[in-house]
């Protein structure tokens, strides 16, 4: 790659690159979660929407490299533009920078000054006094919970790990999300649904980076 080409002669030391998804996975592969698994799949839900998979034993990275554009999958035909160009993408609904928006409204309108890279924490604390910011994140919720769906029943995951700045969200938010996805899942994966907080959260990429040299986990 071009950045290795650029970074090497700077730092005279062994370079390793990969994507912030799939760091994100290896390491709740190797340190986390995740450990034991040969199929599953990693949702980093931060910004936006993006996931991982690991097939036996292995990172998945298809023919281009451009695999489980995750956040990208459309789940309203003629839904909200996306910056990718198409409508209807589930990042728009389901990302962090689409509820920062969202709930910034709510605050705007009640009233609260908060930092936009505070947004998200101030909501928590208002979800049980008003519902109006609980439904926020439900709605995100029960959209998430179509594209898993949607992924479970094309790959058969032993278990789905979300992590990143989202991963935060009150275990009532991830019960409600295994519930939704069990709905939605095919009959026959149903009882298989198994929808887990990473263990390291924002930090699994991390993890993952360090995996890179400590496992010589890059293929």
């Amino acid at each position: 790659m071009e950045i290795k080409k650029i970074i090497y002669p700077l730092v005279k030391l062994p370079i390793l690159i990969d994507s912030d998804r799939n760091l994100g996975l290896l390491g709740e592969f190797y340190y986390g979660n995740a450990r034991g698994c040969h199929n599953m799949a990693a949702i980093s839900w931060g910004t936006g929407v993006a996931c991982s998979l690991l097939i036996n034993s292995k990172v998945y990275r298809g023919s281009h490299g451009i695999v489980t554009e995750f956040g990208h999958i459309s789940i309203r035909k003629n839904g909200k533009r996306c910056k990718c160009g198409n409508r209807g993408c589930l990042g728009v609904y389901s990302g962090g920078d689409a509820l920062i928006n969202s709930l910034s409204t709510l605050l705007k309108r009640d009233k609260i000054s908060t930092p936009r890279h505070e947004v998200i924490r101030k909501s928590f604390d208002l979800i049980e006094k008003d519902k109006k910011y609980h439904d926020i994140f439900r709605k995100a919720i029960d959209n998430l919970a179509i594209g898993i769906a949607n992924l479970c029943n094309i790959v058969d995951p032993e278990k789905v790990l979300i992590w990143g700045g989202m991963s935060n969200l009150p275990d009532e938010f991830l019960e409600l999300l295994n519930k939704e996805v069990r709905m939605l899942s095919h009959p026959a994966y149903k009882d298989y649904v198994r929808i887990e907080r990473a263990l390291h959260k924002e930090r699994s990429g991390l993890f993952g980076a360090l995996a890179l040299f400590d496992k010589n986990a890059k293929e």
